[in-house]
This record gives structure tokens, sequence and C-alpha cells, in this order.
């Protein structure tokens, strides 16, 4: 048996308001947290999820997830973790369980919509200063008609931190009716810091609509002089064009 692997099977929707956590996973498990970590999650048909992703809160630094959509059911699901000084989002409920990163990451999450009628919906933020290194690996896998999925991934990168993000989207042949979408948007703090972002189109069908893009930016000065001109200190003000572009 390998320790490192979990399949498990949603028993009950869950929300926003009471959203699956996966670390509960590990309770009541005999499993022992090493790299490589890997968690799949079925989803049944007509059942709606929404997964928060703390495994980094486990200790390993390598983990992957993976989630098996069935007929009809739909996955929202998010990934919110920082090591960055200006971030006050870990104390704000709404971004809930933001929190701190090892500094050498890597992370793969990967979507199977077997099913016709299957959404997912997936959100990663990152943060990173000083010399963090995160990898971030994703793949969006349309196996049927009528089908949905949705990558939106943002980062803030300040002094010597470094981003890869690796995304692809693949549609099988003979399907139809699917719509997939990959977005990648990264605001660069200092000069060192650095972003490699790969988004990738792999369709093999007509009758689809996919899009994927990449985009780096700073902040942006206009707006920065603006907000000091209103008597906010420049700290602050950087906070607050942080958290307006990770909005």
């Amino acid at each position: 048996m390998n320790t490192n692997t979990i399949t498990y099977t949603i028993l009950e929707p869950s929300t926003k308001a009471d959203p699956f956590y996966l670390q509960n996973l590990m309770y009541d498990r005999p499993i022992q947290i090493t790299d490589p970590l890997t968690i799949t999650i079925i989803i049944p048909k007509n059942c709606s999820v929404f997964i928060i992703d703390d495994l980094h809160l486990s200790g390993a630094t390598q983990n992957t997830i993976e989630f098996i959509l069935e007929e009809s059911s739909q996955l929202t699901y998010q990934f919110f973790v920082a090591n960055h000084q200006l971030c006050e989002r870990c104390e704000h409920k709404e971004l809930y369980d933001c929190q701190k990163l090892p500094a050498v990451f890597e992370k793969n999450i990967y979507v199977n919509l077997t099913a016709p009628h299957a959404q997912a919906f997936l959100k990663c933020h990152y943060l990173g200063d000083q010399k963090s290194n995160f990898k971030l690996t994703t793949k969006q896998h349309h196996q049927a008609s009528n089908t949905t999925s949705k990558l939106i991934m943002k980062s803030v990168l300040d002094e010597q931190a470094k981003l890869i993000s690796d995304s692809v989207i693949t549609v099988d042949k003979k399907i139809k009716n699917v719509t997939a979408e990959q977005t990648n948007k990264n605001l660069m703090l200092h000069p060192k810091a650095r972003v490699i972002s790969m988004p990738k189109l792999r369709v093999n069908s007509k009758d689809v609509s996919c899009k994927h893009g990449a985009t780096v930016s700073t902040i942006d000065q206009e707006q920065l002089f603006y907000l000091q001109s209103r008597g906010i200190e420049k700290k602050e003000a950087e906070r607050i064009l942080i958290e307006a572009f990770l909005g």
C-alpha cells in the first residue's frame, strides 16, 4: 500500500458557507505525510461541492490533487497561499485559509470532466516574496460533451520570488459544446521577481470554445500616487492595490 495516496468519493454536497477542506481527509487515516502526496477526489453524479485546498498545511512540499467529475456534477475549488509581508488576507475570512507555503513548493491540479454537464471552476492565488519558488501544474481534461471548466490563476511576486505556471486544456475527439478557459495574471513588485507562464491548448474537436491567456504587470504608479495623495501611506496603498488585483 502506498501510504502517500488517498482516493475519496464525495458523500454529500458542500457550499461556500460550509466548504469541504482537503486536509480533513488526513484525519483518522493511517497516512504518513511525506512527499509526494497524491489525493484523488471523485465527485458523483448531480453533486455540487465547494472545496478549499489546504493540503500545504500537512507539511508536504509536493502534492497532487486530481478530481474526477461525473455527470452533472459541479466543482468549485480554491487554493490561496502566501509568503508575503504585504498580505493581510490571511486574516480576512473572505479568502478563507490563506496560509504560508514552504520556500519551495510544487502543486499539481488535474481536473477530469468525464460525463456530460460536468462543470469545474478553479481559482488559485499565490503571493510570494524573498526567494520563494512555486511551481503549479494544471490540467483541464474534457472527456465528454456539454462540459465546462474555468481556471483563474493570480500571483503577486516580490523580491526574488519565482512562479512557474504550466497549464493545459485538453479536449478529446468527437465531443461538442465544450467551454474551457484558463487565465494567468501576475503582478510583479520587484524587478528580480520572475514568472514563467506556459498555457497550452490541445483541442481535438471542432464544436468547442477554448481560450487561454497570461499577463504580467506592475503596480500602476498613477493609482499609487492617487492613494498617497489622499493621505494613505505607501505600504497601505500598495496593499489596497494588491487586494484590488486579486479581487
